[in-house]
């Protein structure tokens, strides 16, 4: 097991070096925070073995998730050690921001309570503002949902009844309970 795993690791590293000639190679991982052990254990073996190769890792992490216990605790502060990794926090979006991305999106400026409640409801995350924005709110119409809940149920309120059923379940089980888990 751990012989066909080093030569997996192996066969992954010699891939995005080949890849990455002679212009580079630029590979994005988003919320590393949902990734399993092995997922990270592949990281680390990247960020150990790249090397010199042209070969750029964009990772996301929502630190705001990571539970005292979360494996990333540990493990970040280390990746930050190796040569090469560079640490680059971002804030949620002002109120501001939000309101050019909300104008860029819709293609006009949003009313200035429209933008307090998409502000409010958003928490300044630029996907949620996007998802938001992407229910069909009209600023000068229907109320932005509630929140993120709400946000969430109304892109499944359109599936047929036995989809509805199998995400119902899906959601239920709960992590590590024989659902699929997110490769990172």
């Amino acid at each position: 097991m751990v012989e066909s795993r080093a030569r997996l690791f192996e066969a992954v590293l010699t891939f995005l070096e080949e890849r990455a000639a002679p212009a580079g190679l630029t590979l994005v991982i988003e919320d590393l925070h949902w990734a399993d052990a092995s997922t990270r254990d592949l990281l680390v073996f990247l960020l150990r073995n790249l090397g010199s190769a042209p070969v750029h890792l964009l990772i996301s992490v929502r630190t705001d998730d990571l539970h005292r216990t979360h494996p990333l605790r540990g493990l970040l502060p280390e990746l930050e050690r190796l040569p090469g990794v560079r640490r680059l926090d971002l804030e949620p979006l002002s109120k501001d921001e939000v309101g050019a991305q909300a104008t860029a999106l819709s293609g006009r400026e949003l009313d200035p309570a429209d933008l307090d409640l998409l502000f409010e409801r958003s928490g300044g995350n630029p996907l949620f503002v996007e998802s938001f924005l992407a229910t069909g709110h009209d600023p000068a119409g229907a109320p932005l949902p509630e929140g993120l809940r709400d946000l969430l149920l109304s892109a499944v309120e359109p599936l047929p009844e036995p989809t509805r059923r199998v995400l119902g379940l899906v959601a239920t089980a709960g992590p590590g309970s024989g659902t699929h888990s997110s490769p990172a």
